[in-house]
């Protein structure tokens, strides 16, 4: 089972988060925002267990196996870099 984090709550999470649940072998099992606000509710809507505020964070738990990149453009680069270098999976 594929263990998927979002890196970002917002508009556009929702969309990848209901791709993601119909993906066969796939779960939703994190949720990256400096917004922990937003984090959570990402997290109850989709019945996502684990929440981090920083990606550092997220990786040091070892929770997920690979992660989509949805935040702004101009922070792409900084959210992706740690995950692809971690040897994660990304959907950048």
């Amino acid at each position: 089972m594929r263990r998927v984090c979002l890196v970002g709550a917002g508009f556009i999470s929702d969309a990848h988060a209901e791709a993601i649940r119909a993906l066969p072998g796939s779960r939703l099992q994190a949720v990256i925002d400096p917004n922990r606000e937003a984090a959570h509710r990402l997290s109850q809507k989709w019945g996502i267990p684990d929440v981090f505020e920083s990606i550092e964070e997220a990786l040091a738990a070892d929770k997920f196996d690979c992660a989509h990149v949805l935040v702004p453009p101009n922070v792409h680069c900084r959210a992706a870099l740690p995950i692809l270098k971690a040897g994660k999976a990304g959907l950048l």
